[in-house]
């Protein structure tokens, strides 16, 4: 694993928050000799993302300490930069635990509050090209496609294939559910989804102090 902490201060960390990680891709360079894993974590106390970025060269594997469904007791570092995205995990201050279900927001995971969280970032940052959200939302059909709703009636178009809905499709059952989405012009592609529910206590192994996060 490959990190670079010289730019990460304490000052821009968020002490011991409860970190859920939502979902992992991962790519390769053109020749093969590096792997980037890119993972999306969202504090359950603060209500606001952040990226995680681990490389492996030659052939290793990016660290895979951070768990799909899981949620880390850590301290985050943040790297200089608007809106904050990039940082470094720091000390874990517990178990990790497995999630059925991501806690109620104190602020409404609605359509609306992403857009004007959308809008505040690109203000920020106008290349930003993805933005990442937790929504209460329900998947549903409406002019021809398929859609997230919230409970307010508010919607936006998915984008990915069939492989990116069923997933939201099996948990909600047409019931409101916490989906884990990106949104790219104007268009949202689904992560993962929760049910309405709290989180559970099973203990997995620990993620890994200096994980990168990056934007």
């Amino acid at each position: 694993m490959m990190t670079d902490s010289s730019s990460a201060t304490a000052a821009s960390g968020w002490p011991a928050s409860l970190w859920v990680r939502a979902r992992k891709t991962r790519t390769e360079s053109d020749s093969g000799n590096l792997i980037t894993r890119r993972t999306w974590l969202w504090a359950a106390e603060a209500d606001r993302p952040a990226l995680v970025l681990t490389f492996g060269a030659g052939g290793r594997e990016p660290d895979r300490s951070l768990v799909r469904g899981t949620a880390v007791p850590a301290d985050l570092h943040f790297y200089p930069g608007q809106p904050p995205l990039r940082g470094l995990v720091g000390q874990v201050h517990g178990d990790v635990v497995r999630l059925p279900g991501v806690t109620p927001s104190p602020r409404p995971r609605t359509i609306a509050r992403l857009l004007d969280d959308h809008a505040a970032a690109r203000a920020e940052d106008p290349w930003l090209t993805v933005w990442p959200t937790l929504l209460d939302v329900r998947p549903a059909r409406g002019g021809g496609q398929w859609r997230l709703v919230d409970e307010d009636g508010d919607s936006l178009p998915l984008r990915g294939g069939r492989e990116w809905l069923w997933p939201v499709l099996a948990v909600s059952g047409g019931a409101v559910v916490t989906v884990a989405a990106e949104l790219a012009d104007g268009r949202l592609l689904p992560l993962g989804a929760w049910p309405r529910q709290g989180y559970a206590s099973e203990p997995v192994a620990a993620p890994t102090a200096g994980t990168a996060v990056a934007s």
